[in-house]
């Protein structure tokens, strides 16, 4: 005598599929796809989709599921003029780079100045002076250095 098995549904007795019809979890049992396939031919099925269709054309009218309806209808802004005025365009010069003596103006100390900060200014006062006359002055085409980025 031949014994034959069946092979193991991936469905038991309490298995449930979603309907994309109707939009509804449909208990199908141990028929698995066959049954969800029979749901879909029912006449329940198509009520079911007819009235959520029904639904979301009226909640879409109403302006539920709408942008508008979470955050409003857009108010005109009121134009505010600036109080300051922009500072003027810089124009880039274009050709070639003359070279200019560079013009360090001495700093003026006060008595009671942090000494610090004068030392710190000497010190940027004495590299300065020691860039030579002949040096041209840095123009758009040169790239910016390492501390400037």
């Amino acid at each position: 005598m031949l014994k034959f098995f069946r092979a193991k549904s991936a469905f038991n007795d309490d298995s449930t599929l979603l309907c994309e019809i109707c939009n509804t979890n449909i208990r199908v049992g141990t028929g698995g796809l066959a049954n969800l396939e029979i749901h879909k031919k029912s006449k329940k099925c198509t009520k079911l989709a007819e009235k959520t269709k029904a639904e979301k054309e009226k909640e879409v009218k109403k302006g539920k599921n709408s942008l508008q309806s979470f955050f409003g209808l857009a108010q005109p802004k009121k134009f505010i003029t600036p109080t300051t005025q922009a500072p003027p365009k810089v124009i880039p010069t274009k050709g070639p780079h003359h070279a200019q003596p560079l013009r360090v103006q001495e700093p003026v100390l006060q008595p009671g100045q942090c000494a610090h900060a004068t030392e710190l200014l000497e010190r940027l006062q004495a590299a300065a002076n020691r860039i030579p006359s002949s040096t041209a002055l840095a123009g758009d085409d040169h790239p910016p250095c390492c501390v400037c980025i």
